[in-house]
């Protein structure tokens, strides 16, 4: 019987692994990179490379203020040592919504940002709001990206849509979405400072596909 290629091994011969990853880039990251480091274990911190640095409140509706400000853009280096870091888009926008442009663009400057920061190349990615198409995975390839994570379950995280979903949003929270496999065309606005994107969009998609039958 001839050798199998086609089983998936990590090192150690290990069929299954546990990782760890977490998103943003917040200023909590200081104290848990150095607490998972202190048990000799490492994980993946997800960052957006212009959001460093941005103070933010969360003051989002119905919830307690908790402060998710972001680390600075010079203590990448010491916050994440002996951590990995992965893309995550520019600005954090929803990559399969925005158009093949613009997310090619946050895409590539995001990688080299943070790259430039951290001195490490950076190999892996991670979907904003879980999200993607065609065309954002062939500009991840392009980037140099070895792969890209994301949520199985979208309902389980908050996210509905389809592959091939494109859209437009705006600096102050407007939007706009169409899906050519459901038929569908969704716009939504509203107009704040910040402007809360990543509270109210995914709901808002949420409830459109909600009414589809």
């Amino acid at each position: 019987m001839g050798k199998r290629f086609d089983t998936l091994l990590f090192p150690g011969g290990k069929r299954k692994v546990f990782t760890l990853s977490y998103d943003d880039g917040v200023v909590q990251d200081r104290r848990l990179a150095a607490l998972i480091r202190s048990y000799g274990a490492k994980a993946t911190f997800n960052l957006n490379s212009a959001l460093l640095g941005k103070a933010d409140m969360g003051s989002y509706p119905g919830k307690p203020l908790l402060d998710i400000s972001k680390v600075a853009p010079e203590e990448l280096e010491t916050v994440y040592a002996g951590h990995e870091i992965a893309g995550h888009g520019l600005y954090h926008s929803d990559l399969a919504g925005v158009g093949a442009p613009r997310a090619s663009y946050e895409i590539v400057e995001d990688k080299r940002r943070l790259e430039a920061l951290s001195g490490q190349p950076l190999r892996m990615f991670a979907y904003p709001f879980g999200t993607f198409s065609d065309e954002v995975k062939e500009a991840l390839r392009l980037a140099g990206y070895h792969g890209a994570r994301t949520v199985l379950d979208r309902a389980a995280g908050g996210v509905n849509g389809s592959p091939g979903a494109f859209g437009w949003t705006g600096g102050y929270g407007s939007w706009c979405e169409a899906d050519p496999e459901d038929g569908t065309a969704f716009v939504y606005m509203h107009n704040l400072v910040p402007n809360r994107e990543r509270y109210y969009h995914p709901r808002v998609r949420a409830a459109c596909y909600g009414l589809i039958e």
